[in-house]
């Protein structure tokens, strides 16, 4: 009778996690409350609290989740990267399948992005993960190195990264900062951008 019980237990888990991460796409997570986050889940309070002591533990746990999906977006792209692929190739998927991810979690990623400002340790998560995609990602593009047109190729793909999250995280993410009349189609902006990342690289300066 216990695996019944541990796999029920870990179904409602998961029932609170998307149901708060739907909840976030729309709304701040300071405004919500633990009864609209359990109704959304077709739960008690009870069910939440036996999970977790309160909602900074909650947040904390969609941070963990985040991280963990992250890690996993840049395998599945590591792995479709080990076969041969030309730059534009490489910075065409990174900068698509980044993007899902942005769209897909911008609510977590907004709320853990304001709670840090006042919490060491999730600034200190977040510089650490930061700093491993981007040597991830330098990884990815080393085969295409050749095609890179600067004198220190490393310094320009931090560059192209610093352009491609900037650009990513404004629209999708915090897009409720862009100006009235700035909000571009993802049909205009991805080819764009990768585009002109490609335009960057690949011209010498």
């Amino acid at each position: 009778m216990k695996a019944p019980k541990q796999a029920r237990s870990q179904e409602t888990y998961e029932r609170i996690l998307a149901a708060a991460r739907e909840i976030m796409l729309t709304r701040e997570y300071e405004s919500v409350s633990v009864e609209e986050i359990c109704e959304h889940a077709g739960l008690t309070t009870g069910a939440f609290y036996g999970r977790f002591s309160n909602k900074a533990t909650l947040l904390a746990a969609l941070s963990e989740r985040t991280n963990a999906h992250i890690q996993t977006l840049f395998g599945a792209i590591e792995e479709w990267g080990s076969e041969e692929r030309t730059l534009e190739e490489r910075v065409t998927r990174f900068i698509q399948d980044l993007d899902s991810f942005y769209v897909e979690y911008r609510g977590v990623l907004r709320s853990i992005r304001r709670s840090a400002a006042a919490n060491p340790v999730l600034q200190e998560r977040a510089a650490s993960l930061n700093l491993q995609m981007k040597e991830r990602v330098i990884e990815f593009m080393r085969p295409n190195m050749h095609e890179i047109k600067h004198r220190d190729k490393v310094a320009a793909l931090e560059v192209a990264l610093t352009i491609i999250y900037s650009t990513l995280r404004m629209q999708s993410v915090e897009n409720d900062l862009f100006p009235q009349g700035f909000d571009v189609p993802k049909s205009q902006l991805l080819p764009a951008l990768s585009s002109s990342i490609l335009c960057y690289l690949t011209q010498r300066p």
